[in-house]
């Protein structure tokens, strides 16, 4: 039923154009989308501010940078979504396709994905490049949470 309510909501948000769109994750959290525009207002503005890192959320976040075909970016999805749940509206998760999102994905030099990044508050960001299991996205997300 979760699969059927998720698949709803991504057909619904691929007609919505480029608002931020928000995917259901387990434990009543969620993974919000993000476009170039919702980006830059909700993570960071590297429009008006491309020197220097400055993260806009009061909360840790993590951000995957997918693509729909990418076979490894189905398999880190899931993961992430879960982690969601696990943290319970601790930790902030965004989504930015990368072939939607081509400005986001040129300042950041995304040559390859899946690419995960976790972002501590007050803290320059880490990126996790490939597919990896989900105790290694907890280990970074826990050690963004001690900094």
């Amino acid at each position: 039923m979760k699969k059927i309510i998720l698949l709803a909501a991504i057909a619904m948000a691929a007609c919505m154009g480029g608002a931020a769109k928000i995917y259901a994750a387990e434990g009543n959290a969620s993974v919000t989308a993000l476009s170039d525009e919702s980006f830059r207002s909700t993570v960071y503005d590297y429009v008006n501010s491309p020197s220097k890192w400055n993260y806009k959320g009061g909360k840790v976040a993590v951000i995957d940078f997918y693509a729909d075909w990418c076979g490894p970016c189905r398999m880190v999805s899931p993961l992430l979504d879960a982690l969601a749940g696990e943290y319970g509206g601790r930790v902030a998760f965004y989504k930015v396709n990368v072939d939607d999102n081509r400005q986001t994905a040129a300042f950041f030099r995304i040559n390859a994905i899946p690419l995960v990044m976790v972002v501590p508050v007050g803290g320059e960001p880490v990126k996790i490049l490939g597919a990896r299991g989900k105790d290694d996205y907890r280990a970074a997300i826990e050690k963004a949470l001690k900094k």
